[in-house]
């Protein structure tokens, strides 16, 4: 997950990746709002907390 100011705004990106695999990619997005891009950082904070929490169950899966 990030945010960075930019010329116009602010960017927001997100993903998941494990052992080098990208699991997820979330489109980054602009805008020219600070609150705008806060909203949209937590909605892909749920979405990848979301695929983590996926994948740390099918991996604990594996082992048992």
């Amino acid at each position: 997950m990030s945010i960075a100011a930019t010329d116009g705004g602010f960017r927001v990106e997100g993903g998941v990746t494990a052992e080098a695999d990208d699991l997820m990619t979330l489109p980054p997005e602009t805008f020219a709002e600070i609150e705008d891009a806060l909203t949209v950082l937590d909605d892909y904070a749920g979405e990848v907390a979301q695929a983590a929490g996926r994948l740390i169950d099918r991996l604990l899966d594996a082992i048992v």
